[in-house]
């Protein structure tokens, strides 16, 4: 029993690959059985009429213990950010050559519970959606040197402890209406690669009116 035990503890830990290429198998047949009885072939027919549903099944099981597996093997969370909305600001400015840019300027704390240093950067709003699909004309994000208490782009966050971290992001475009306090959510990356998002609700605008 001890090595049924293990040989399914193993099988757990690597087969993440095997239950999804089984379960993209078995959506491969019953498309092919699917698409053979439309078009009219017997054979096909009767094999989806007597291996169809065990076949949709089997899908089923494999697809929820491969997704359960994805989950599971995910990397644990190291970084946390809160948001300091009352420190935040977004407004309007005029350039010389009549643009109108949208900005943001935020603050937030991040925390790092691993053993690791972590350098974020790559800021960038993605919600609203629009955001996405405007010119980033400035992206900056400084980390404070829990230290020196200086700033700058470079300094990385240290294992088991918070920093203060700004940012600056530029947009080449008017988002909303002047004067009222916005919602939005920002993303930024850290050195392994994955990504983050802060929501900042309700931040205050710079200026009350047009630009």
């Amino acid at each position: 029993m001890e090595a049924i035990a293990n040989l399914i503890a193993r099988f757990w830990e690597y087969g993440q690959h095997f239950l999804w290429g089984c379960a993209a198998a078995c959506a491969l047949t019953l498309a092919l059985l699917l698409g053979g009885s439309l078009l009219g072939f017997t054979a096909a027919a009767t094999m989806l009429s007597g291996y169809g549903l065990p076949i949709l099944v089997a899908l089923v099981v494999f697809a929820a213990l491969g997704a359960a597996r994805s989950w599971e093997g995910r990397p644990e969370r190291a970084l946390f950010f809160v948001a300091d909305e009352e420190q935040s600001v977004w407004g309007h400015s005029r350039q010389q050559n009549g643009e109108v840019f949208t900005s943001f300027n935020v603050r937030m704390n991040v925390t790092n519970l691993s053993d690791s240093a972590f350098h974020i950067s790559k800021p960038l709003i993605v919600r609203p959606l629009r955001a996405r699909f405007c010119e980033v004309v400035a992206a900056v994000l400084m980390t404070q040197n829990t230290s020196t208490f200086h700033v700058s782009k470079a300094f990385a966050i240290q294992p088991h402890a918070r920093a203060l971290a700004s940012g600056t992001i530029a947009l080449r475009r008017a988002m909303f209406r002047p004067g009222k306090r916005r919602t939005f959510v920002l993303s930024v990356t850290d050195h392994t690669g994955r990504q983050h998002r802060i929501r900042f609700r309700k931040v205050r605008p710079s200026n009350d009116k047009a630009v």
